[in-house]
């Protein structure tokens, strides 16, 4: 799956990616890095393993819960207002691969 992220300072810097996920392999890769003037640089990345926090959260929390992709934006959206996906909890409401 692709989405573009916004990662806004609290001094009102915004870092601005378009990045894909694929979800059954937990891997991630950057497409592009928007400019000040609003045009994108294309990134020269391949696929690699989830490595950061951010992205395991994005990947585990929102956009691929239990390792599957989630079926569009709307999907991806209501898990970002929700604060998580409903399906990246286990049945007991304990979050996937977190023991109690």
């Amino acid at each position: 799956m692709r989405y573009v992220l916004v990662a806004r300072s609290p001094q009102g810097v915004d870092n601005v990616t378009f990045e894909g996920l694929r979800c059954a392999s937990a891997e991630q890769r950057l497409y592009a890095v928007a400019r000040p003037d609003h045009s994108w640089s294309a990134a020269r990345s391949t696929w690699r393993p989830l490595s950061t926090a951010r992205h395991v959260s994005l990947a585990r929390d929102y956009f691929c819960p239990q390792k599957e992709p989630i079926r569009d934006a709307y999907e991806g959206i209501l898990a970002l207002q929700s604060g998580g996906h409903p399906f990246a909890k286990g049945f007991a409401g304990e979050p996937v691969g977190r023991g109690r």
